[in-house]
C-alpha cells in the first residue's frame, strides 16, 4: 500500500514540548542569573577601580537581558501550543478510534440481522 497522508505521534508532540519546557527554564536561569548581578551593581560591584566597566557593558547586558526575556516568552508561548496540538491529536485519534468501533458494532448487527434472515 503506498504512503499516503501523513500521521502525527503524540508522543513525540509531547516530549517537543518538554524540551521546549527545559530550554523555557535554563532561559529563566540566565534572566535571573542576569538580574541578580545587574541591580545596584551597576555602580558598585567592581569597586572603585572597575566603575567605568559596568557602564561601558550595561547596554550589551540589558539588550541581551531584553532578548532573554522576549526568548521565553516565545519559548513559553511555543511550548502551550505543541502541547494544545498533542492534545487535539490524541483528541481526534480517540474520535476516530471511537467511530470506527460504533461502525464495526453496526456492521456486525446488520450481518446478523441478514444471517437470520436468510435462515
Amino acid at each position: 500500500m503506498a504512503d499516503d497522508g501523513y500521521a502525527v505521534d503524540t508522543a513525540k508532540l509531547c516530549a517537543h514540548q518538554r524540551q521546549i519546557s527545559q530550554a523555557v527554564a535554563s532561559g529563566r536561569e540566565v534572566l535571573d542569573a542576569g538580574e541578580q548581578v545587574t541591580p545596584a551593581g551597576w555602580d558598585n560591584a567592581y569597586g572603585a577601580m572597575f566603575q567605568p566597566f559596568p557602564q561601558i557593558t550595561r547596554p550589551v547586558a540589558e539588550a541581551i537581558m531584553s532578548f532573554a526575556g522576549t526568548a521565553i516568552q516565545a519559548l513559553t508561548e511555543t511550548a502551550a501550543a505543541v502541547g494544545q496540538a498533542a492534545a487535539e491529536y490524541q483528541a481526534a485519534d480517540e474520535r476516530v478510534v471511537e467511530l470506527l468501533r460504533e461502525l464495526r458494532e453496526q456492521i456486525e448487527e446488520v450481518s446478523q440481522v441478514d444471517s437470520r434472515a436468510g435462515d
